[in-house]
């Protein structure tokens, strides 16, 4: 074997070497990371699970839930210029042969608003309708079959 062809051998064996090593070293600290809980950010608890000695019904927690949004609306609906009626009529114009699902009275951001949700057989439609004037502001629409699937309720 002559010194040029031990030389090369000895490059290799070397490269090998520290190839070898610079893999070790990455699954070691893969191990290492995946050991290491990621830091919470702050203001944010960890995940606690509450189970308290008192449980209630789910069509409770839903009747209860409807109450305060008909108390925030009954609060907030001398300030509105329209009527929900006249809100719905809004959406339904906006999508013709839809049906109302639903509407209630919101301030987004100090701004008084009807949302409105209405659907036929193939989407749905959140129609959102100024309380003072009656014009839509917005529309955000999403297929009735995307919405079963990412949702349980309406």
């Amino acid at each position: 074997m002559t010194p040029n062809m031990r030389k090369v051998r000895l490059m290799r064996i070397l490269r090998l070497a520290i190839a070898t090593t610079a893999i070790s070293s990455i699954f070691s600290l893969q191990a290492f990371a995946n050991e290491l809980k990621p830091a919470q950010p702050p203001g944010r608890p960890d995940h606690v699970r509450i189970e308290s000695s008192v449980q209630v019904k789910q069509a409770t927690v839903i009747e209860a839930a409807k109450a305060g949004r008909e108390a925030y609306g009954r609060i907030l609906a001398p300030y509105a210029k329209i009527s929900m009626d006249n809100a719905k009529k809004v959406a339904l114009e906006h999508f013709p042969g839809t049906e109302c699902k639903d509407v209630s009275l919101h301030a987004i951001r100090q701004n008084l608003v009807y949302l409105v949700l209405v659907e036929n057989s193939e989407a749905r439609h959140l129609v959102i309708v100024d309380a003072g004037n009656g014009k839509a502001l917005a529309v955000r629409s999403m297929s009735i079959r995307s919405h079963m699937t990412s949702s349980s309720h309406v």
